[in-house]
């Protein structure tokens, strides 16, 4: 039988239906899970969030979701996201007032959210309301993800924002573990210098205990020397380590400072400060 293409209804049909697509709670986490686990798996989990009961719009589902604050003239209020058929996220402050998609660059967003929208572009790109949805979904406040049935909220745009949560995840972690090596290192050095401050009492004690008197500079120059010897101690491995530490760290301001949401002036102003900051480290090193 030859193939017949499909009518003009029987295509829109069919794009209706996959536009329209709805998923469970278990459906959801099962697609994503298969599809994108290590980004779905970076995700912090639902009991991290703060959901309160909302019965001022009885249109939308009767919870409200606390998602970071939005500045209204001189007042910093909370910001709520509420969720609505068929899966359509708002935004509301003070006595449900609804955010328009122009204040979204005085959104003052909490983690993980500001991870799928850091800057004011970003917070006009879907990512952020298919985040929520699912978070929705995934509490169980709502029944279904309607994959595709908001310009907002799809499966690709919930895929893109896990996404961005890993990569913040992930650069925090490095970030940490940075930080934990430098005080590491600051505390072997501090240790060092207290090792050669004993030594020197104890050769001072024992001249003294010889009759012989110890000239103050004398003992500062022994400190000096010794001081010198344990820093000569630390391994070149510490250092290199402790190099691409300062290297890695510039790499990633870097990378932030090129994130939406800043002009030029502020970029450059911030990139010079940082600069000088790892010049001084280096300095110490």
């Amino acid at each position: 039988m030859p193939f017949k293409k499909p009518g003009l209804m029987e295509q829109a049909l069919r794009k209706s239906s996959r536009r329209s697509e709805r998923l469970t709670r278990s459906e959801l986490v099962a697609h994503c899970k298969k599809h994108f686990p290590a980004a779905f798996d970076a995700l912090p989990p639902t009991t991290d969030l703060l959901f309160l009961d909302q019965c001022s719009d009885p249109n939308a589902g009767g919870k409200k979701l606390l998602v970071g604050h939005v500045k209204v003239a001189d007042q910093r209020l909370q910001l709520w996201a509420v969720i609505k058929h068929p899966t359509h996220v708002d935004f509301r402050y003070g006595l449900d007032t609804k955010a328009t998609l122009d204040q979204r660059d005085r959104f003052d967003l909490l983690i993980p959210f500001y991870d799928t929208a850091y800057g004011p572009k970003k917070m006009k790109k879907p990512e952020l309301e298919a985040v929520i949805a699912g978070y929705f979904v995934m509490s169980g406040f709502w029944d279904t993800f309607a994959d595709g049935s908001d310009k907002s909220v799809s499966l690709d745009a919930f895929r893109k924002g896990c996404e961005s949560i890993m990569e913040a995840v992930t650069w925090r972690k490095e970030l940490e573990m940075e930080m934990i090596e430098e005080l590491s290192r600051e505390e072997t050095v501090s240790k060092q210098e207290t090792t050669a401050q004993v030594g020197v009492d104890e050769m001072v004690q024992n001249v003294q205990a010889a009759g012989e008197v110890v000239d103050m500079t004398v003992k500062e120059q022994l400190l000096r020397e010794t001081c010198a010897e344990q820093q000569q101690m630390l391994s070149k491995a510490a250092l290199r380590l402790y190099k691409e530490h300062v290297d890695k760290m510039m790499d990633l301001a870097m990378q932030a400072f090129d994130k939406d949401g800043l002009s030029d002036a502020q970029r450059a102003s911030m990139k010079e400060v940082f600069k000088e900051h790892v010049r001084e480290l280096n300095e110490l090193a």
